[in-house]
């Protein structure tokens, strides 16, 4: 087994952060721009485990967390006061069947998070399943691969900002099935 753990902390002031608001001109319009964040404070923990298992099994963990904090006054009553505890555990897992023959199974679990300055992100998850073999003492490779099998890869949030409320989503193309061949 190997392991590694880290903490971190990062303070940042005037970060450059995609802001979406009212237009002051027309309160039915809205703006999107770059604006200067006051700050961002960020800590957390990171952890990665490895583990193997005889020859039949291996395993990667990962588990992080966070705490992010975005504050900023843009003077007019225009605030960003938005802290969020955000994690993420990752696993990647290789099963021997056989001589040759390999199963993987990996998939992500994201809590939520903040995108950009304001824009509050749910969880979002995948799951990917996958076959293996080598051909010619190894040096052809055959993977048979399914991702994000139950189609959650996606990302739905809502911002609150200056009198504003919006809602977002989004989700790529991510739900596949694909064989790739190499040699070596």
């Amino acid at each position: 087994s190997k392991y590694s753990f880290k903490v971190f902390y990062s303070r940042t002031k005037d970060k450059i952060t995609r802001l979406v608001g009212p237009d002051e001109n027309d309160p039915r319009a809205t703006f999107s721009t770059f604006a200067n964040l006051g700050s961002q404070t960020v800590f957390g923990f990171n952890s990665n485990i490895s583990i193997a298992i005889d020859n039949w099994f291996t395993s990667n963990l990962n588990f992080s967390t966070s705490h992010v904090d975005n504050q900023a006054d843009f003077g007019d009553g225009s605030l960003i006061d938005l802290r969020v505890f955000s994690y993420k555990l990752s696993s990647q897992n290789t099963f021997k069947l056989t001589k040759g023959i390999n199963a993987d199974i990996s998939g992500y679990y994201n809590g939520p998070n903040i995108f950009g300055a304001v824009f509050e992100i749910e969880p979002n998850w995948s799951l990917d399943i996958g076959l293996h073999r080598t051909f010619f003492d190894d040096q052809l490779n055959v993977r048979l691969i399914a991702t994000d099998l139950f189609y959650q890869s996606r990302f739905n949030g809502v911002a609150s900002f200056d009198g504003l409320t919006y809602f977002g989503s989004g989700q790529r193309d991510s739900r596949r099935v694909s064989i790739n061949l190499s040699y070596t």
